[in-house]
């Protein structure tokens, strides 16, 4: 089994031009995600005290270079703590102390004891089109620690969660081919990528050869319509309370796209016999999936 690294450079080879991924105004097709991938890998490496194993806290936003950096840090042999950016300081605090990071990327305003560095560092990889040809890559064990994911802590104190590469490319495959997921598909994502959730669907994504957008939230429902339509959005997730946010303000207006729409994922929480029975009737050819 390969890596979902792997993936993303067997796609930059087979569909350069095509786009990944987009985030507001800024955007990569394949040939640009792999070489700004693998120069945020080598940025990582020439901070001090930069070691194959160490882990990173790295600030989980919806910034496309977060994207660069997530995946640059899996190339540079590093494990990866995604937090929410806006997380709280005795949660931060908590989840530091737990696995001790090297560095922390992103928390600008945050005071912290560990180094760090702005995300803002890494803005220069948007200028970045294609690797050199002398550049051979290497990737990280299947069985090695990918990922410390963090449980919300409701129930108690945060747990971490560790991920290999190996978890995670089986566990993309696997969602892919239940929802029937296409290479030509768009999907759209409004969902945390500090959740578990949200970050899995970036990495099924790409691992598949889609195209992706990042976006905010689904606070702003005639954006998130626009661009549906604009960009021709083949599927995408969300938990119940989104659809119940969505429903609310927009009412039908979802089944608008309903000979559009090849899929929804749907996760996280309970969603209602009523709730699936209003979806079902506005999208009666969409696959809605649900994992709980």
């Amino acid at each position: 089994m390969h890596s979902i690294e792997y993936d993303i450079l067997q796609y930059s080879r087979q569909t350069p031009s095509k786009v990944a991924i987009k985030s507001g105004k800024n955007e990569a097709t394949y040939e640009q995600l792999i070489a700004r991938i693998w120069a945020a890998k080598e940025k990582l490496q020439q901070i001090p005290g930069y070691q194959v194993g160490n882990t990173i806290i790295l600030a989980a936003g919806k910034q496309i270079e977060f994207i660069y950096v997530y995946f640059g840090a899996h190339l540079a042999g590093l494990t990866v703590s995604p937090i929410d950016a806006e997380t709280n300081p005795t949660r931060f605090e908590y989840i530091a102390k737990s696995i001790n990071p090297y560095c922390v990327i992103g928390f600008d305003k945050m005071e912290i004891g560990f180094q760090k560095l702005s995300l803002n560092e890494f803005k220069f990889l948007n200028e970045i089109n294609e690797l050199s040809d002398d550049v051979v890559i290497s990737f990280p064990k299947i069985n090695a620690t990918a990922d410390i994911l963090f449980t919300t802590g409701t129930t108690g104190a945060p747990k971490g969660v560790p991920l290999t590469y190996k978890n995670e490319a089986a566990a993309a495959r696997n969602i892919n081919a239940y929802i029937g997921n296409r290479t030509d598909d768009i999907e759209l994502l409004a969902l945390p990528v500090s959740h578990s959730f949200g970050l899995g669907r970036v990495r099924c994504c790409l691992a598949n050869g889609q195209t992706l957008h990042l976006l905010g939230s689904f606070v702003n429902t005639k954006r998130l319509f626009r661009i549906m339509e604009e960009e021709h959005i083949t599927g995408f997730t969300m938990v119940p309370a989104s659809w119940r946010f969505l429903y609310k303000m927009s009412g039908d207006r979802l089944g608008d796209y309903k000979n559009q729409l090849r899929y929804i994922e749907m996760g996280s929480a309970y969603f209602s016999p009523e709730d699936k029975l209003n979806l079902a009737e506005l999208l009666p050819t969409t696959r809605v999936t649900m994992h709980y």
